[in-house]
């Protein structure tokens, strides 16, 4: 797949080229084209160091980028649009980081819901060597994913741009961005991290050129992303920004497989999405009745929210429990389809008893959320209409998290969304990637399925990309990053109280607990707070 690329690129400087290749992925412009840049990055990366070639000319750096090797095969044909911000803050000790979520799905929310089952779980039944080492590479990977931000003069909160071709920006902002991924052992040997200087930490990401095989490379999946440093002598370069999150996600999940904690940290994992989803829920106003019984060995958890005053909602979160995991793959499969039968029949017994009651609901609907671990996964799920009829809905936790966000206060909106589907769905075949493409395709005709007065269509293709516009949408709304607590010392994340224009932030968690406004000018934060409710009787 990569050979023609790797012939193209062989007479040239392989330091610099890789250099370029990783500054075009800087540009917003490029955010649609990261799996042609990837695919370039492996065959560059493949080929052995060789000194005194030529540097690359930006003519025919353009060339070879937009070549029909790239656009016209299957490399880019692969390519869908970028549905993730090309830039957020992600929260974590010692501050707010910028990061690249690249084309990663749900990057973001898989990190911080693994590092808050790591770190801040109630019951804290990790080893401090596990605790000690998942710290370290993860201060370093967003250290220097933040220090890339700074180089480049990268904020937070920029979106994607759509464009045809790979963009080769001017030779001035390309040496730039590319001065700003390349480092020297010195430099990364300045910065101490906790246990650590961050050159050492990030020993595990390092290769080499000519480390790799061109012929292991994959669609969406090569030896670049398990090691995303290249070095030439004391030089460093970061191959690829926007997957060191992904990577960050592996090699925590490989030091928990190491230290036989594997099922306690998906255990874990499952417990802190399952947290996620109730806040996120309650933010819509839907509030939890009942949670089902658990084994510890189940890979999901289930409860009864009440959507209405004779409405029920059962949610069942179904997470991956990290068996068979391929340590060579950052992004391996998941395969969960033997957890679909017992969901189907909890789901069954728990609607059987529920209109035996004496006062049964008048409507139950079903919401399965699946959220992976950063693996693929596809599920197969039988009728789920039977025994009583009721509308159902299937989608992750990170989805269910950004329709809360963008609709909040509507407790019938997930009720809504699923009656009109399933009725549209009756009469047209529609195919669409995920469940927020459909919602947001669903919401931008004023919350239903009416897009004209012409009759209506057999097939329904929604072309991804819907899903990035709510996704920006609450980005932008939310502002969420990390600010310094008025406890001294702590780090919190915060969220805008109004609008992005307006720099007034809240906390994210623990909202009631007292009030508290930061006002953020500048270098400058400061907070307004009153008093502790949970200490008084107000």
């Amino acid at each position: 797949m990569l050979e023609e690329i790797v012939r193209e690129t062989s007479s040239f400087d392989k330091f610099d080229l890789l250099a370029k290749i990783a500054a075009l992925q800087l540009l917003p412009a490029n955010a649609d084209h990261a799996m042609p840049l990837d695919a370039i990055a492996h065959a560059v990366t493949s080929q052995k160091y060789v000194p005194h070639q030529p540097e690359i000319s930006l003519k025919r750096l353009k060339q070879i980028c937009n070549s029909s090797a790239i656009a016209g095969g299957p490399i880019g044909l692969s390519q869908d649009p970028s549905e993730q911000m090309f830039t957020e803050a992600f929260t974590f000790e010692g501050g707010s980081y910028i990061v690249f979520p690249g084309i990663v799905d749900d990057a973001t929310y898989v990190l911080r819901n693994l590092t808050k089952a790591i770190f801040l779980s109630r019951e804290s039944p990790f080893p401090q060597e596990f605790i000690q080492k998942s710290r370290t590479l993860t201060t370093a990977i967003l250290t220097l994913s933040d220090l890339i931000a700074s180089k480049a003069d990268v904020k937070r909160g920029i979106d994607p741009v759509s464009s045809r071709d790979i963009v080769v920006p001017s030779n001035t902002m390309l040496q730039k961005f590319k001065r700003s991924l390349t480092f020297d052992n010195e430099e990364l040997s300045r910065y101490l991290i906790p246990g650590d200087s961050l050159l050492n930490a990030l020993q595990p990401l390092i290769a080499g050129f000519g480390d790799m095989e061109a012929s292991n490379y994959d669609l969406g999946n090569g030896p670049l992303h398990l090691k995303p440093l290249i070095r030439i002598d004391n030089k460093i370069v970061v191959s690829e920004p926007g997957v060191l999150l992904a990577t960050l996600r592996h090699y925590l999940i490989l030091e928990a497989i190491k230290q036989n904690l594997s099922k306690e940290l998906a255990r874990q994992y499952r417990l802190a999405v399952w947290d996620n989803a109730i806040e996120m829920l309650d933010y819509m106003g839907i509030q939890l009745r009942q949670l089902a019984p658990s084994n510890h060995d189940d890979p999901f958890l289930a409860g009864l929210f009440l959507l209405d005053r004779d409405k029920a909602l059962y949610v069942q979160l179904i997470t991956d429990d990290l068996s068979d995991y391929q340590s060579d793959k950052v992004f391996g499969h998941w395969e969960g389809q033997r957890f679909c039968d017992p969901l189907h029949e909890l789901s069954a017994d728990t609607e059987t008893a529920l209109f035996s009651q004496q006062h049964p609901p008048s409507e139950i609907m079903d919401l399965v959320l699946l959220q992976s671990l950063g693996r693929g996964v596809s599920l197969a799920f039988k009728d789920r209409s039977v025994p009583h009829g009721k509308v159902w809905l299937c989608m992750s936790a990170s989805e269910l998290e950004t329709i809360a966000m963008a609709e909040g206060g509507d407790p019938l909106v997930l009720l809504k969304y699923a009656r009109a589907g399933e009725r549209m769905h009756e009469k047209t075949e529609i195919f669409s990637f995920e469940q927020l493409n459909e919602f947001q395709f669903y919401r931008k005709y004023k919350h239903s399925y009416y897009m004209s007065d012409k009759r209506l269509p057999t097939h329904l293709m929604i072309t991804p990309g819907f899903a990035g516009e709510i996704v920006r949408e609450v980005a932008h709304q939310r502002d969420r990053h990390g600010a310094p607590a008025y406890e001294y010392g702590y780090v919190v994340e915060v969220t805008c109280r109004y609008s992005e224009d307006i720099p007034i932030y809240i906390p994210i968690n623990d909202i009631g607990a007292r009030a508290a406004d930061l006002v953020q000018l500048g270098p400058f934060n400061i907070w307004t707070i009153g008093p502790d409710y949970t200490k008084h009787n107000q």
